[in-house]
């Protein structure tokens, strides 16, 4: 996705929601467009709030990936605890207003996955063996 994808899915999704959703429960801070991108690229994938937390890494200690970063993105001052609430939160309000909603297209995938798909990998093998 380039960055005209992203804000243009951002701005899709926020058009669904209403706007007491762009929000945290208590009205003081505004979700960021990292924030809004992937819980709802999460949502859209997952079937259920564990799965979303289980693809995003938004657990205790999860993978450091992209969407968790964004999960995080903006999150300033408020406690980790509230922070989690106020996430799923914003899934559960992508999930419920989320209809027709259609899931970018984030990349091309190889063609053929097979015995030899792992020699399409960026990174090389045998750094550091031996």
């Amino acid at each position: 996705m380039c960055i005209a994808e992203k804000v243009a899915f951002v701005a899709e999704v926020s058009g669904k929601l209403p706007p007491d959703a762009l929000k945290t429960s208590d009205g003081q801070h505004t979700y960021s467009e990292e924030n809004i991108l992937c819980v709802a690229l999460g949502a859209l994938v997952a079937d259920n709030k564990d799965e979303f937390e289980a693809i995003t890494g938004f657990y205790g200690g999860g993978y450091q990936s992209a969407l968790r970063k964004g999960l995080y993105h903006g999150k300033g001052d408020i406690l980790n605890s509230q922070w989690r609430k106020e996430i799923r939160r914003l899934y559960h309000k992508i999930k419920q207003n989320s209809a027709g909603l259609k899931l970018p297209q984030l990349r091309e995938f190889h063609p053929v996955v097979g015995s030899g798909a792992w020699k399409e990998s960026k990174f090389d093998i045998g750094v550091g063996v031996g």
